[in-house]
């Protein structure tokens, strides 16, 4: 059996080790950043700080990222409470590098008011549910200004109404 001997100095170990450390330094940052890029937009975070104040909705934590499916965010399903949901869907996809609201449902959250003009500013949203809340009026015009809304339900118990609206 033939056995190799590599005769390696201590420097070249040294540089082997060093070189090795800087990639894998650079790949850690790499992830770094693209980690950091995919948050939700700031623009999108206003609006929701907004809609909150609108509405009377105290329980967002604007501290943790609206994307990260944390459950302030994305309320879990339960039996215990059928008439309550409070998630938000994000879509991480886009090629800008950030993170979009493009679903909203805020069902039994007893907030009252009429729906927040601030909705407006979400220009991914697709889907809003609204429904056993005390949010009165009409469905307002400017949600027409969203051109990515494709469904939106709204129920309000004291007008004694359901409407669904497939746009």
């Amino acid at each position: 059996m033939a056995r190799f001997h590599f005769d390696v100095s201590k420097a070249t170990m040294d540089l082997v080790i060093l070189v090795a450390m800087l990639v894998l330094c650079f790949c850690i940052s790499t992830v770094k950043v693209e980690a950091q890029s995919l948050r939700l937009a700031s623009a999108e975070v206003e609006a929701l700080k907004e809609i909150a104040t609108q509405v009377g909705k105290k329980d967002w934590n604007f501290s943790i990222d609206p994307c990260s499916n944390d459950t302030n965010w994305a309320t879990p399903k339960s039996a215990d409470l059928p008439l309550y949901n409070n998630t938000l869907i994000c879509n991480c996809s886009y090629p800008d590098g950030f993170c979009h609201v493009v679903s909203i449902f805020l069902k039994g959250q007893d907030l009252a008011g009429v729906v927040p003009p601030s909705a407006a500013k979400l220009p991914y949203l697709t889907r809003v549910s609204i429904t056993v809340n005390n949010l009165s009026g009409p469905i307002p015009g400017y949600l027409g200004n969203i051109s990515t809304i494709i469904y939106m339900y709204a129920l309000a118990l004291s007008d004694l109404f359901a409407t669904s609206y497939y746009l």
